[in-house]
């Protein structure tokens, strides 16, 4: 399957990847089962997005920002990591025109989810300290 998405770190991460060929269909696809972990999560599900294998980028890519990871109040932080050229030159065009906040890019797997372990250790001080 191009697409692969699941939980990790105690239902706090989910990781996606792609390899090509994959559709925005596809990630689609994914959408009514993405919503339903955001809406059933006590705290924000933050991404790990898995772009190593993801070119050619397919058409309507832009429909991606209507899906739950993008638009779902419990949908975090958007680690990706892999995405290089066009993908990473694509991708700044996106976040500049969506004006989100969300998307970090990262050149390795391990950059990435240092980062997510870092923002949810942070999330967890701070609830500790209410």
């Amino acid at each position: 399957m191009p697409i692969t998405m699941a939980l990790e770190e105690g239902n706090r991460i989910l990781r996606v990847t792609f390899a090509s060929p994959w559709t925005v269909e596809e990630m689609i696809q994914f959408s009514p089962q993405a919503a339903a972990w955001y809406d059933a999560a006590p705290k924000p599900i933050h991404s790990l997005l898995d772009i190593r294998q993801a070119l050619p980028i397919p058409p309507r890519i832009l429909q991606l920002g209507n899906t739950p990871g993008m638009n779902n109040p419990k949908a975090g932080i958007i680690a990706v990591f892999g995405g290089r050229g066009v993908v990473r030159v694509f991708a700044d065009v996106y976040i500049k025109i969506s004006r989100t906040n969300k998307l970090r890019f990262f050149d390795t797997e391990m950059e990435a989810l240092t980062y997510l372990r870092e923002v949810l250790a942070a999330e967890e001080s701070d609830e500790a300290t209410k």
